[in-house]
């Protein structure tokens, strides 16, 4: 998610074009991540400050332990764009929501950051409610606001589903939503037809496709047998348990997951590299992708193709965090 965020903020600020947009001082001086390879990957790309979780960050101090320059670094405060874990309130987490004891790590997240924020911004899954965010924010309704939206890549004209709920929170005696601004027609403004199908990520050119397992060949087998006429198909997954995934109706690709590093297509007859994972995200992993998005390219070294997965599988959608960004600078007002 972090290097979601720091992509959207690059190619935002590069791609301002109104006043307001263009004037705006918007800087992301630090990431919470606790994965090892995407700390490195965001060390090498961005350079920011890291700190390695957002549960062991104490924001009442002045500085604290950065992975990126392995030393003790200034945590800046005001705005917060993150989130607790959604596994809990996702399908592969049972939906158990707010029965289950895990949810202390949300309770916990707002408790530790809201003193300390004007403005938070939440990414979650769907079933993420309202109510459950305004019950662990200290103060809750008396102290703050919320604009929330439903938003999928496919809105924007991607061929990817990613469907997540993206928060604007903010304490309003502090800043205020201006009324003339509406969250939703600057996201009617930004809907596009989708062009391309779940295909039109196979675009690395690979000479000698790594083979596939038996339990992998088997599977396949089973997706022919049970789904006919898939266009890309998830591997990782059962068909015969009833767990298969593959493209959706409209031909985009599956909602990934830190488990779907094996994304089978059709059509080029091998799985996805990770580096076309990440691109599902429009994350920057060539050059010329970094150089339309105005974003440097993901600096992914060594990292392997199975850690790109998840990585993959952990990410945030490019243009629909983006669209949040543009929302608060526009929407929010200094009381």
């Amino acid at each position: 998610a972090a290097l979601s965020l720091q992509s959207a903020v690059r190619s935002f600020l590069a791609n301002s074009r109104t006043t307001r947009m263009s004037k705006s001082h918007v800087v992301l001086k630090h990431t919470c991540e606790i994965n090892p390879d995407c700390q490195e990957v965001l060390a090498q790309t961005y350079g920011n400050c890291n700190f390695s979780d957002i549960l062991s960050l104490d924001l009442t101090r002045q500085t604290f332990y950065c992975t990126t320059h392995k030393k003790m670094c200034n945590v800046p405060q005001r705005t917060d764009a993150s989130r607790p874990v959604c596994i809990f309130f996702s399908a592969m987490g049972l939906r158990q929501g707010t029965n289950t004891v895990g949810f202390a790590t949300h309770q916990a997240y707002y408790e530790r950051v809201a003193p300390h924020q004007d403005v938070i911004i939440v990414e979650n899954v769907p079933e993420y409610q309202e109510n459950t965010v305004m019950g662990c924010l200290p103060g809750g309704n008396r102290v703050w606001r919320m604009k929330s939206i439903r938003l999928d890549p496919r809105v924007l004209g991607l061929p990817t589903a990613r469907a997540r709920v993206f928060m604007i929170i903010y304490k309003y005696n502090k800043v205020q939503w201006n009324p003339k601004f509406h969250l939703e027609t600057l996201t009617e403004h930004l809907c596009s037809q989708v062009v391309m199908s779940a295909e039109s990520y196979f675009w690395k050119k690979v000479s000698i496709p790594k083979q596939l397992s038996e339990a992998e060949e088997r599977n396949l087998r089973d997706y022919h047998k049970l789904c006919p006429g898939l266009m890309v198909m998830d591997l990782s997954q059962y068909p015969k348990n009833g767990r298969g995934r593959g493209n959706t109706v409209d031909g985009c690709m599956c909602t990934l997951t830190t488990s779907s590093g094996r994304i089978y297509g059709e059509a080029k007859h091998r799985v996805l590299h990770g580096e076309e994972l990440l691109s599902t995200h429009v994350l920057p992993v060539t050059a010329t992708q970094a150089r339309k998005a105005g974003a440097p390219k993901l600096a992914l070294g060594t990292i392997k193709d199975t850690s790109q997965a998840k990585m993959a599988g952990n990410a945030m959608s490019v243009p629909c965090i983006g669209l949040i960004i543009m929302a608060a600078i526009m929407g929010l007002e200094r009381v």
